[in-house]
């Protein structure tokens, strides 16, 4: 019969570990749909896009770079340009970086535009969106994954220490 405990309470301890783990990452890995972060090229004469879904309020910071001149251009979701660079950007080493506040939910668009008709530009493009973090549904149900991880954790470890000390 101790042997039975021991292997149930091992049992337990490992799927509290697999729990608690399996919750930290839905807590803080999972991202919600956003921009791919990173290097893109802007085809020759043409626009390059990127969306994501705001909701009222959230502010957000978006900065890239490019090698060569782009026109940058972010759309709310009634397509009303919000931020808007009026003159082409010429990369010059920095970032142009922009931040704005969304005046309503929905998608949100970046539009890079490359007037150049013969060459490609590539753009590095970063963002934080929203800056101030909300609560997600998935922060909610991987904190209770954490706690119901940590929670079996700590009795696989209990009944094991009971197992073995019924063995004795």
């Amino acid at each position: 019969m101790g042997e039975l405990k021991r292997k149930a309470a091992l049992i337990l301890l490992f799927a509290g570990i697999g729990v608690f783990v399996l919750g930290f990452f839905v807590t803080f890995f999972y991202m919600e749909g956003g921009p791919e972060q990173g290097w893109h090229v802007v085809k020759a004469g043409s626009t390059f896009e990127l969306s994501w879904y705001l909701q009222r309020g959230d502010r957000t910071r978006v900065s890239f770079n490019a090698t060569g001149e782009i026109r940058f251009t972010v759309k709310n979701p009634s397509g009303v340009a919000i931020v808007l660079t009026p003159t082409l950007y010429t990369g010059s080493g920095g970032f142009l970086n922009c931040t704005f506040t969304a005046e309503e939910s929905g998608m949100h668009s970046m539009i890079f535009e490359n007037p150049d008709s013969l060459n490609d530009k590539p753009i590095y493009v970063d963002f934080r969106s929203p800056l101030e973090p909300r609560v997600t549904i998935y922060d909610v149900v991987g904190s209770f994954m954490m706690l119901g991880g940590a929670v079996g954790l700590l009795f696989g470890v209990y009944k094991l220490a009971t197992a073995a000390q019924d063995t004795t």
